[in-house]
């Protein structure tokens, strides 16, 4: 039986933990379950073995499929199939549409025991008919397979049989009972303690649901993500010109794109002319455009100097070098908002609305029409849904409260992702600027989050970095009240007490630590320290 996260026991539960993670980095490195194998199907021989018929029973696609569900769809008496796979078409109807001389039979059960459940879970149908050594048997459950409820209604399929000669229903309770009045070819209601098949009506049409043909979407080696929240962009980013200036990416109140390219890059090179073939259409939108080489980063032989590039493309809009800060820094914020965190590929453009905030990444060359596109839609931000104006695919939004909920939170974890990202990268302003407005909105619409302490934290840690000591004491103290066994909190809150010169303070936060957790050295060794400094220093 395999282990949930709440029932594995507690001396392995790192090393369940450290499996899991391990399992995260490989989906986010793009790596897949699927071994691209094709369904199958494999028939019963009867002779101890089984025949593989995937292909003639036409279920033998190349999905990776997940759930499986069995129902008489169309009424016509046999079975019919609903796949889910994990990718394209997330849900797959197969209709019966063999030929068969044989009858099928079914029967839906309702038991009227107190000590019985009343759809029968549990029960065991055994059909016996004159065609057949071995009786017919079914279950009736409630879920087989992953994630899956196949029909209720107990589906057996007669073959050459004419008569039935018994019907036996063995309940949930233990007790067996025989029915009569069962013949091939018909539908009935097994009712406990009647011991007669009661024949149903025949059942409503389904919706009618025509064959399509799947659509295959067609290769790109361009991605464009529009983020549900926008970033802003980091205060006082800077880049080189080509003579070596620092010089600052001014929006001057009006969209920014910052394109990533490489004078070896062909894409790069065919999407750099067609910005310049379309400079009026890019300047009438109110574009500013930063074409930023990285040239620099890569040990290619093939480099040329990128000045001359854009000096023979004819480039009418700003360039320069990117050095390692902004595709480091954007490289992060890619990283927080995509599972799949793949290298950012040569061109990669990103795109700042009117108020510096990151509106949409574009992976690959990017058409002018699309640009001007989305540079159009940005003063739609509040206008329209964010996760339409995200969304792949043209619809509508289906209000689903839990659906809300579950993305808001996965909107507050990437926030924190996204902190956490800058943190590393030095930029504890703007990792705070996160923070707070995460912190605000958690508590304010999701006070139970459970990565509240979290980010309580992290706001302590750059609140120190920034040297706003007070703020860092607050936030730690935050964390702490939120989850008390917060070693490192405690150990970071002795450090800024002792900081502060507030030594004798320090001591109670770090003698928690150590009890919390007597094998954390960093913990042990400063209240080791803090001990010794004060023992010395006292008269």
């Amino acid at each position: 039986m395999s282990q949930s996260q709440n029932n594995v026991e507690e001396s392995i539960r790192d090393q369940y933990l450290e499996a899991n993670e391990r399992l995260s980095h490989l989906l986010q490195q793009g790596r897949s379950f699927s071994g691209n194998e094709r369904n199958c199907c494999f028939l019963n021989t009867r002779d101890g073995r089984f025949a593989n018929i995937s292909a003639i029973a036409g279920i033998d696609f190349p999905d990776d499929g997940r759930a499986l569900a069995m129902v008489d769809w169309d009424g016509d008496g046999d079975l019919d199939i609903w796949t889910s796979n994990r990718n394209a078409p997330r849900l797959r109807l197969l209709v019966n549409q063999s030929p068969s001389a044989g009858k099928s039979l079914t029967f839906k059960l309702r038991a009227i025991s107190s000590q019985t459940p009343r759809d029968a879970i549990g029960a065991r149908v055994e059909v016996f008919c004159d065609s057949e050594t071995q009786p017919l048997i079914r279950t009736l459950r409630a879920g087989v397979g992953f994630l899956s409820q196949s029909t209720k209604t107990l589906h057996f399929g007669l073959g050459t049989a004419q008569v039935i000669t018994s019907v036996v229903v063995r309940w949930p309770g233990g007790e067996a009972e025989a029915f009569s009045g069962a013949t091939p070819g018909g539908r009935y209601l097994l009712v406990q303690g009647v011991g007669e098949a009661e024949s149903l009506s025949q059942r409503q049409p389904t919706p009618e649901l025509p064959a399509a043909k799947q659509q295959v979407a067609e290769t790109s080696s361009m991605n464009r993500i529009a983020l549900q929240n926008r970033v802003p962009m980091p205060v006082g980013s800077t880049y080189r010109d080509f003579q070596g200036a620092a010089q600052v990416i001014d929006s001057g109140g009006r969209p920014v794109l910052v394109n990533l390219w490489a004078s070896w890059c062909a894409p790069c090179l065919k999407e750099l002319a067609d910005l310049t073939e379309r400079r009026e259409d890019l300047r009438n939108a109110g574009l500013r455009i930063y074409a930023l080489s990285v040239d620099e980063l890569a040990a290619d032989s093939r480099v040329t100097d990128p000045a001359a590039t854009i000096a023979k493309i004819g480039f009418p809009f700003k360039a320069g070098r990117a050095g390692e800060t902004w595709p480091k820094m954007m490289q992060g914020i890619h990283n927080s908002f995509v599972v799949w965190r793949h290298p950012l590929p040569v061109p990669s453009s990103f795109l700042f609305d009117r108020h510096g905030q990151l509106a949409v990444i574009y992976k690959g060359r990017v058409s002018v029409d699309q640009l001007i596109s989305d540079v159009v839609a940005l003063d739609d931000h509040g206008r329209l849904d964010p996760l339409l104006r995200s969304a792949l695919l043209p619809g509508a939004i289906v209000a689903d409260p839990v659906a809300d909920v579950s993305r808001n939170r996965w909107n507050l974890e990437s926030r924190l992702n996204l902190a956490r990202k800058l943190q590393e990268s030095g930029r504890f302003g703007d990792a705070l600027a996160h923070l707070k407005v995460l912190l605000h909105v958690a508590t304010v619409h999701f006070p139970e989050w459970g990565q509240m302490d979290e980010a309580h934290f992290d706001a302590g840690n750059s609140f120190k970095d920034l040297g706003q000591l007070n703020e860092a004491i607050a936030s730690y103290q935050s964390a702490i009240e939120l989850n008390r066994e917060y070693v490192e909190a405690y150990v970071n809150l002795g450090s800024v007490l002792v900081r502060m010169q507030r030594y004798s303070e320090a001591l109670e936060p770090f003698r928690k630590a150590t009890e919390i957790r007597p094998d954390f050295e960093l913990a042990q060794q400063n209240l080791r320290q803090l001990e010794a400094f004060l023992h010395d220093t006292t008269p």
